[in-house]
């Protein structure tokens, strides 16, 4: 091509009308005409000449002939002219910054620049702060026409958002799009947090005081001056800020909210915050002042009279009201006065007590005074407790215990005081040995030793109501856990040992009631004599042997032949009730006689015998093991020759018979269970209830009429009494504590302690005690002794229980204890100790 020209459409319009003729080598001609528009007038001429070679080898020449009028317009030219376009204005769209949650609009306008109406269908928008408004589509825009629309930025963060508009048309080149952009930027805040927006100091003593920490933050975008911070309320004040205070932004300044009360009672206030921020928070502020007091009880211990060289121990406890109270020390004032079982400084709740026990140890005859004061943090300061008692010196010959003062004494050292505890605080002494009870003087000696001895299981003197001491004192008969037995003097030795007494088949063997070394027993159908031999030598050799004589076999009546349960010798010596499979008879020793029989059933099936005991009239007293209004239920007494007498109780009790200082015929029962047998309240104790009582009480075998011998107010007793005339009439009581574990009388020796940890508030009268009480105290004073605590753990197992036993004169008793010894490892575990009574 020579000399091209090209025309383009810029910025002017030109109407152009030509003629264009093709001339090829072969002389032929074609033409074509290009109408060309201009609005303007200018004109001008165009030629253009084109003599190519073609591929057909031919040349071809191109005449154009143009009149052209233009003027600065823009060139519209067939075939475009009749294009459709739409135009967008501005192009684009920047929002530039724009506060979050806040809008900002800009307008747009939309051109139809074609000669035909243009159809806008859609208005795609994309970015979700941006929108469109103001255009209602679908929109048909005349030729030439003009519309406009508005776009919204509404942003929700701070940051760069690109978007865009799109609109589609009919129109070509559609869509047509809008770009967008726009940045989200944080607002002008100026706000003032204050945190937490509340203080509860809740409780706080008068005369202390209780702090809060509290902060105040600047959580604007702008720097914020504190110009005051006030408060109010009384007793409410904060430190460690001050106005004025310029916070930027982001910066917190700490604060302590302090209260402290002068007054009891509730109090609010608040604490405010003045500054150029567009809030001023507050901060309210509540608390409560209150008196604390610390409480000691009773105002007052009175020991009465305490023998000197011996103690006397009373319980008292200390409670807080109000609020906490911490004890830091307490002081004992008054010759020997002693303050036990508090640990300082002790810190105790509102409601919280700590019971405590003060012992009186007199030295020396005399009635000195004293008293117990704490020293605490409480408001009201705990009165002291006044302390009286009297030493008194000992009478020569007398019981070696206490008279009875009606006080509770708790066992000094029974417990370490915080549980568990990791050494026995009172241990026992070694067998052979002996302490004197530290509570009421009695001088406590130990017979047995089952683990040191390798006895290889438990140590038992058996039951109360058989006499474990011969009868001249000098022998005890020991009834193991298995069975066995074994014959040891008062200080321990064995003089029989296990290998060389009998076989019997009972758990009783008694002792004859004049000849000390002669007992009884049974053994397969038959009833033996046993007399100890190679006396005096074999005691030192511990090793003395029992010669065996036969008395009675009644094998053609029985297969098996057995002393009872709790059974002992009459107290004429001669006499004893037997049970052969399941028949009781009584037999006569000296005359070999054998007395009508009467059906007992099994022991302890459901109307078996449970116990059988004889009277010192040589009836029987029947326990029968099942309860109810009998005959053959409850406890009753039958005759010699087997025949019912009395239907005693509807249920069964711990009784022991004997006869009184006049000779009566009287059992003590450990309480009056019922009114089965026609006993009234008359004469019982004061603890009568219209059909039972919680004493002790001695019931008349001829009149069936009751008389108190000691009210012991429900507390668990077993009782053991032999003939008053020849016993001076003393009746042997010991006490235990029936339930199960945590109580008063559990193991607190164990890993976790099982005793109660409220053990000196629940103690009671006579808890874990051995009493001596003549037959005619008739709940009196005067005739009742308090003569050891037993310190066996008494709730841990059934084989716990003390049972003591009197000896038939009444200057000893025996009992047994495991002494807090939870870790033997024999089942059932006591051993047993002695006590001379005078």
């Amino acid at each position: 091509m020579r000399n091209p020209s090209f025309v383009r459409n810029f910025i002017f319009v030109l109407s152009i009308a030509t003629t264009i003729v093709i001339v090829p080598s072969t002389g032929r001609a074609s033409r074509l005409s290009l109408p060309f528009n201009s609005t303007s007038g200018f004109s001008a001429a165009v030629a253009v000449a084109v003599a190519p070679q073609s591929a057909d080898g031919l040349s071809r020449t191109l005449v154009a002939t143009t009149s052209i009028a233009a003027a600065n317009s823009p060139i519209s030219m067939r075939p475009w002219a009749r294009t459709r376009r739409l135009l967008l204005s501005p192009a684009s769209l920047d929002f530039a910054s724009v506060a979050v949650s806040t809008t900002s609009a800009k307008s747009v306008l939309v051109v139809n620049n074609t000669r035909t109406s243009v159809t806008i269908s859609q208005a795609n928008v994309t970015g979700a702060v941006y929108s469109v408004t103001g255009i209602n589509l679908p929109l048909t825009l005349a030729a030439k026409a003009t519309t406009s629309f508005t776009v919204h930025f509404a942003p929700s963060t701070t940051g760069t958002v690109k978007g865009s508009v799109s609109l589609v048309s009919n129109a070509s080149g559609s869509p047509n799009n809008l770009p967008l952009t726009g940045t989200g930027a944080a607002a002008p805040l100026a706000q003032l947090t204050a945190s937490p927006t509340s203080q509860n100091f809740g409780n706080v003593k008068d005369g202390t005081s209780s702090t809060n920490p509290g902060m105040v933050s600047n959580t604007g975008n702008v720097s914020i001056t504190i110009s005051q911070i006030n408060t109010s309320g009384p007793g409410f004040s904060i430190t460690g800020i001050s106005a004025p205070l310029t916070l930027v932004p982001g910066q917190n300044a700490s604060y302590t909210a302090k209260f402290a009360p002068s007054s009891p009672g509730s109090v609010s206030g608040q604490i405010s915050f003045v500054s150029n921020a567009s809030n001023n928070p507050l901060v309210s502020m509540a608390g409560t002042g209150f008196i604390t007091q610390l409480n000691a009880a009773p105002g007052s211990l009175s020991f009465g009279n305490v023998t000197v060289g011996l103690t006397g121990t009373l319980p008292g406890t200390i409670t807080a009201s109000g609020g906490s109270v911490t004890t830091s020390s307490a002081t004992v004032t008054g010759s020997g006065y002693s303050l036990h079982g508090l640990t300082f400084p002790l810190t105790l709740t509102a409601g919280q007590s700590m019971p405590f026990t003060v012992v009186f140890a007199p030295t020396s005859a005399g009635s000195p005074s004293g008293q117990v004061s704490f020293v605490s943090d409480a408001s009201i300061s705990a009165t002291p407790v006044s302390l009286s008692g009297t030493g008194v010196t000992p009478t020569p010959g007398k019981i070696c215990g206490q008279q009875d003062d009606g006080l509770i004494h708790l066992p000094p050292s029974y417990s370490c005081g915080l549980l568990p505890c990791g050494n026995n605080p009172f241990p026992p002494p070694a067998k052979g040995a002996s302490y004197v009870d530290p509570q009421y003087g009695c001088t406590v000696e130990r017979l047995t030793d089952a683990v040191g001895d390798r006895l290889g299981t438990a140590a038992h003197h058996n039951y109360g109501t058989v006499n474990a001491i011969n009868a001249n004192d000098a022998y005890v008969m020991i009834n193991l856990e298995d069975g066995s037995k074994e014959i040891v003097d008062t200080t321990g030795a064995v003089i029989v040992p296990v290998a060389n007494m009998p076989q019997d088949n009972a758990q009783q063997v008694p002792w004859d009631i004049s000849i000390p070394t002669r007992f009884y027993f049974t053994t397969s159908a038959s009833i033996e004599r046993a007399d100890i031999t190679g006396l005096p030598g074999c005691a030192s050799a511990h090793n003395c042997t029992v010669t065996s004589t036969l008395l009675h076999n009644f094998s053609s009546l029985y297969s098996s032949v057995q002393i009872p349960d709790q059974e002992d010798i009459s107290d004429d010596g001669d006499h004893i009730w037997l049970v052969g499979d399941t028949k009781a008879f009584l037999y006569t020793i000296s005359t070999n006689a054998v007395g009508p029989a009467m059906s007992v059933g099994t022991k302890d099936s459901g109307n078996g015998w449970h116990k059988i005991q004889i009277m010192p009239s040589n009836r029987m007293l029947m326990t029968w093991s099942p309860n109810g209004a009998g005959p053959g239920a409850g406890q009753e007494v039958y005759n010699t020759d087997s025949t019912l007498n009395w239907h005693m109780f509807d249920n069964t009790i711990h009784t022991d018979c004997g006869k009184d200082l006049s000779g009566n015929e009287v059992c003590v029962v450990a309480r009056i269970p019922d009114t089965g047998g026609g006993i009234t309240g008359a004469g019982a104790c004061p603890t009568w209830t219209g059909s039972q009582d919680g004493g002790i009480d001695i019931i008349n075998m001829s009149s069936h009429k009751p008389q108190c011998l000691v009210d012991a107010n429900w507390a668990d007793t077993e009782v053991s009494f032999r003939d008053g005339n020849a016993g001076a009439g003393w009746v042997f009581v010991t006490f235990f504590k029936s339930g199960s574990c945590p109580t008063y009388s559990c193991f607190d020796t164990t890993a976790l302690s099982r005793l109660d940890p409220s053990w000196t508030l629940n103690w009671v009268h006579f808890a874990e005690e051995g009493i001596l009480v003549r037959i005619d105290n008739n709940n009196g004073n005067t005739n009742k002794y308090r003569l050891f605590h037993t310190r066996s753990r008494s709730s841990e197992y059934y084989w716990a229980i003390p049972r003591g036993s009197i000896s038939r004169d009444g200057k000893y008793v025996v009992f047994d204890s495991n002494f807090d010894i939870p870790n033997s490892g024999l089942p059932n575990y006591t051993d047993v100790y002695l006590v001379k009574t005078q």
